[in-house]
């Protein structure tokens, strides 16, 4: 998203809808590693394995969870909001907002429903494989200084100090082992399986963006301008910044925001370089797969890139 934003002009009508998008996203993040020390306290008797970042799909129907916590006689789904200010549940709109030290008031999608959702969807999967686990779980608010002033009794939204005991009160209600651990181990394996052949759309399909409202050329890893100029090594005109390398990054862009794909010609006219030869040189990377097809060679990112 920081490349696309860097590709983008600002008159573009969706820029600050990606701004506000990317922001929510490294916020998010920082939500995430709060979550993930204090996850590292957790001390369970029981056999178990955690997950983190676990993307997944019943057919159109897709979900994301932060953390999965699978032990051998329930599931816990775990949502991390790195939300800061005094947060409010109206119980009657069933609507979740909060005030920010400036006093303005601004509306979130409702945490509790989220969680609701994605235990629904683990009930659905494991049922699909013929899991024999219930599913649980909480949302917990990991942002230093958020506040919930108001919290119908019913809904799984915590404080992040309270994570731990919380963990023990939900596990404290499934005393009967489901599965052995061999049964868990498998289940990480299958998970780890999904998400390594688990790849995003590109940006100008989620954004609905066209490729030609995308800015061509290598960025200079230095001041960030573009386009870099080939003269038999990358040279920022900008800058006077040299790279022999500088297309890797170009190419992780066009494969993320552009199209999975990218061929010879595509490469060139992205990057900015004339000679064929020089392009089928800069494309023998590590990191991409080179298919022969009909229409000629194509190259992709590696699965584990």
């Amino acid at each position: 998203m920081r490349s696309l934003l860097r590709r983008l002009s600002q008159d573009q009508p969706k820029y600050e809808q990606i701004i506000e998008d990317y922001r929510l996203r490294e916020v998010g993040v920082l939500g995430e590693e709060r979550m993930k020390k204090k996850l590292a306290e957790l001390r369970l008797q029981i056999p178990y394995v955690l997950l983190q970042d676990v993307n997944l799909a019943d057919g159109e129907w897709k979900t994301q969870i932060d953390f999965l916590l699978i032990t051998d006689r329930v599931c816990l789904v775990l949502e991390a909001k790195n939300i800061s200010g005094e947060l409010y549940f109206d119980d009657k709109t069933e609507e979740f907002y909060r005030f920010n030290q400036e006093g303005n008031k601004k509306y979130f999608p409702n945490p509790h429903y989220q969680v609701l959702k994605n235990i629904r969807f683990m009930e659905n999967w494991f049922l699909r494989h013929n899991i024999p686990l219930p599913v649980t779980g909480a949302a917990f608010m990991t942002a230093k200084n958020s506040r919930l002033v108001t919290k119908p009794p019913v809904y799984r939204v915590y404080k992040l100090e309270t994570l731990i005991e919380k963990i023990s009160a939900m596990l404290s209600h499934f005393s009967s082992p489901l599965l052995s651990y061999d049964d868990i181990s498998h289940l990480k394996n299958t998970f780890s399986f999904i998400q390594e052949h688990f790849k995003p759309p590109p940006l100008c399909n989620y954004y609905k963006l066209h490729h030609s409202e995308i800015e061509t050329g290598v960025i200079c890893p230095s001041c960030g301008q573009l386009p870099m100029e080939w003269k038999m090594i990358w040279l920022c005109p900008f800058c006077g910044f040299k790279s022999r390398d500088a297309h890797h990054s170009a190419i992780k862009d066009y494969l993320t925001i552009v199209k999975p794909t990218i061929t010879n010609k595509e490469f060139r006219q992205f990057c900015h370089v004339t000679s064929v030869y020089t392009a089928s040189r800069m494309l023998r990377l590590k990191c991409l797969d080179a298919k022969n097809l009909t229409s000629g060679r194509v190259y992709t990112l590696k699965e584990s890139e």
